[in-house]
């Protein structure tokens, strides 16, 4: 193939001149080529390591994609059908994202505005038997609000041993954290 056709269709930059190559720089040259146009547009449809998070269209190796990664299931190829649903999907996750976080900012204000009020058996002194653990705050914050919680998302929780006012912080999710206070009253 004659030098100026070759540039025009590969997008190349096309001078009067052919240039002259020493037999290493057109090696270079070749393998830039083949690398350019030897690779292959993929949308991976699981995590896979050191290539990509599920959804993402990823450039490969066209070897590696066709071997590989379709072969065993892990991506299929980007065609523009397959783009436009993953566009879609994208949207979707991203909206569900932000409904979420707008729940989980509801359930951080209905817990900060609200004072959570435990009893506990308390002896001569002033102490409590056995201590406030978070069964029991999430027992008393459920039945308060209908937010359920779990044990892991209180931080940094010990039992609480004395009468009064305490604040607890509870991580709800997506970075959102509450402190919510608790009043510890005698039986």
């Amino acid at each position: 193939m004659p030098y100026n056709l070759f540039c025009k269709n590969f997008n190349l930059v096309y001078t009067e001149k052919e240039p002259k190559l020493s037999g290493r720089e057109f090696f270079v040259f070749l393998k830039f080529l083949l690398n350019k146009f030897n690779n292959m547009r993929v949308i991976l449809l699981k995590d896979v390591a050191k290539v990509g998070r599920k959804g993402e269209l990823k450039e490969v190796n066209d070897g590696f994609g066709k071997n590989m990664l379709i072969k065993k299931g892990l991506a299929v190829a980007a065609t523009k059908e397959a783009e436009n649903k993953v566009v879609i999907a994208l949207k979707n996750k991203t909206e569900q994202q932000k409904k979420q976080e707008d729940k989980l900012q509801e359930h951080k204000n209905e817990l900060e505005r609200r004072v959570f009020t435990v009893s506990a058996k308390v002896g001569e002194k002033g102490q409590i038997f056995g201590g406030i653990n978070e069964k029991d705050l999430i027992q008393v914050i459920y039945q308060k609000t209908k937010i359920s919680l779990e044990k892991g998302q209180f931080q940094a929780h010990k039992s609480i041993k004395s009468l009064g006012e305490h604040i607890i912080s509870v991580k709800l999710g997506r970075g959102i954290t509450a402190k919510i206070k608790i009043k510890v009253e005698a039986k």
